[in-house]
């Protein structure tokens, strides 16, 4: 009954490691915001929270940053889109892209195997077509992995190899018809899905996936002293794979 959302996509399963590192890169996060009640009917009937992230394209020009610790390492990258694409109408954009990576498995290499990495990686271009256009791509995957099929008997009496993680991909279009009148419509796609195998015994495998689907557009009128309404329809597919 917690809703999470990057970019208006959902994520299943926002936690690497069983919630020690989420799944947001902070140097991806532009803003989110935490509804813990009064939901509004477009967050589909949650009764617990909701949670909205909002990608950072990044400001004009190119910078990097970066960061490292005992745990993980990252970087992230951003700049202004290249001039040829002004043929084909592009105005002006950004991009952004930012990855990660922990080496837990290598930190405790000295003392003990501990087989475990996480990865992920994350894109944000924001293309600003016209005055009125704008279209925002979201991409983000990431993968945790338990390896324990290279180690000796007598060091873990049962071999597996376990992983888990989160894909999904995005697009937005927005179109301020006049200054109070606006559009939005998303398309996109998110998965989670989890593998945990046995090479010991006969290679079996165990798997179980969500994806979803959706469409979605709204359309927002504001008016003076903060009146407005908005009006907006969604279709959904939900798949499940165990």
């Amino acid at each position: 009954q917690n809703l999470i959302l990057l970019d208006g996509i959902p994520i299943y399963n926002p936690f690497h490691l069983g919630g020690l590192f989420s799944v947001f890169n902070a140097d991806m996060i532009a803003r989110a915001e935490l509804l813990a009640g009064g939901f509004p009917a477009e967050f589909g009937g949650r009764v617990s929270s909701v949670l909205t992230v909002e990608s950072d394209a990044g400001d004009d020009g190119f910078d990097v940053d970066g960061g490292v610790s005992l745990l993980a390492s990252r970087i992230a990258l951003g700049d202004d889109t290249p001039d040829a694409l002004r043929r084909i109408g592009v105005d002006s954009g950004r991009w952004r892209v930012a990855a990660r990576r922990s080496y837990f498995d290598t930190l405790l290499q000295p003392f003990f195997d501990f087989p475990y990495h996480l990865t992920d990686l994350q894109g944000c271009p924001a293309l600003q077509l016209t005055n009125t256009d704008r279209v925002t791509i979201t991409g983000y995957t990431g993968t945790d992995l338990l390896d324990l099929q290279e180690l000796e008997d007598g060091d873990f009496p049962l071999r597996i190899r376990w992983d888990w993680g989160n894909d999904l991909i995005g697009a937005r279009w927005q179109r301020a018809f006049a200054p109070t009148l606006a559009l939005d419509a998303r398309f996109s796609h998110t998965r989670f899905g989890t593998t945990l195998r046995f090479p010991d015994f006969g290679d079996t495998d165990f798997g179980s996936s969500i994806s979803q689907t959706s469409a979605r557009v709204d359309l927002a009128l504001e008016r003076p002293l903060g009146l407005g309404g908005a009006i907006g329809a969604s279709v959904d597919r939900i798949a499940y794979d165990n």
